[in-house]
């Protein structure tokens, strides 16, 4: 428990800093694509993990997976000690304006309703491979089959961020890029509930998750002054986690007293058409806060 603890701690830090350093040193030169590059790193992680720890867990023990995933931190942490310094030129810098200390309540709040997209967004896809492969078990398929078919997702959406995060920045129109990759996921989660070829649709979710993340990622950066990213940013994971914390137990909340286990993809989609008014509630928020 008290690793468990410690760990939770530190990745609540870390993720708040590195996305942090993503931002001082890209914005307002290819934000969007860093971001996206940035974001590949987690389900690049969870399946390089998935394809490796347990063999080694299961050819030595459960202990070493732990000592190895330890090192390769503790080499990362060295290796960044090493290289990293800070962007030379800061935007307060650039502009010879004094710090300003505090986050002001419209960057919070706006900041609040990035946290809450970026927590819908990644409660969409953590359903897929929590709820679908019992949904596709109950329709006939074995056990190995359908985590077969779910794990497409994960290894298509690894490149799909990285492509889909460089299209969105040399193509821009960001909302109509989220709004129609928002629609398209929720159809396609419903869909998936009723369609009897589920690698169609698999496929099409993992192109289609690609394009948004980098967008969604680098919403805060369009509202926090330079000197406030650090903080905002631990109001942005602090939103994120307040929905993936709850979420995915209302998901499994549904499923038990419905008995149906198509319900929670049915939620998952429902989650993206919340994200398109979240979006428009950001938006309006961000032009009427400025004006």
């Amino acid at each position: 428990l008290l690793g468990r603890l410690l760990s939770g701690v530190g990745y609540i830090l870390l993720t708040t800093t590195s996305t942090q350093m993503v931002s001082d040193w890209f914005a307002g030169y290819e934000i969007v694509m860093a971001m996206a590059i940035f974001v590949s790193s987690w389900p690049l992680g969870i399946s390089l993990a998935l394809v490796s720890l347990i063999r080694i867990a299961l050819v030595a023990s459960w202990q070493l997976v732990m000592h190895l995933t330890a090192a390769i931190s503790l080499l990362s942490l060295v290796v960044i000690a090493a290289l990293y310094h800070e962007p030379k030129c800061t935007e307060r810098a650039e502009k010879g304006q004094p710090v300003k200390q505090g986050v002001s309540r419209s960057e919070a709040w706006l900041v609040v309703l990035a946290g809450l997209i970026w927590s819908l967004f990644n409660v969409g896809f953590v359903i897929l491979p929590s709820f679908a492969p019992e949904f596709l078990i109950s329709s006939g398929y074995s056990a190995s089959i359908a985590n077969s078919l779910v794990s497409t997702v994960t290894w298509i959406v690894i490149p799909s961020l990285m492509v889909g995060g460089y299209l969105a920045e040399r193509i821009g129109h960001a909302n109509t890029t989220l709004i129609t990759c928002f629609s398209s996921i929720g159809a396609a989660l419903i869909l998936l509930t009723l369609f009897p070829y589920p690698l169609t649709i698999f496929i099409a979710l993992g192109l289609l998750f690609g394009p948004p993340a980098g967008i969604i990622m680098a919403l805060p950066n369009e509202v926090l002054r330079a000197e406030n990213r650090g903080p905002g940013m631990g109001i942005f994971y602090t939103s994120y986690y307040a929905g993936t914390a709850t979420l995915p137990i209302l998901a499994g909340f549904l499923q038990d007293i419905t008995e149906n286990p198509g319900i929670p993809l049915i939620f998952g989609g429902a989650l993206f058409f919340i994200m398109i008014m979240l979006l428009g509630l950001f938006r309006y928020s961000q032009r009427f806060l400025s004006s």
